[in-house]
């Protein structure tokens, strides 16, 4: 009833979201980096072993 009713709903409106920009444009969050680098979070240590 809520969320189903159809309405004004600017989140859905085409334009803002939608059009290709800043927050799609690839090379902050998809370029791999040392958050995505394998050895701090993933590297076996102390925590992890029995």
């Amino acid at each position: 009833g809520v969320s189903a009713a159809p309405g004004p709903a600017p989140h859905q409106s085409p334009g803002v979201s939608a059009t290709p920009g800043v927050h799609h444009s690839p090379g902050v969050a998809a370029t791999p980096g040392p958050l995505q680098s394998p050895g701090v979070s993933c590297a076996p240590g102390p925590l992890q072993s029995p």
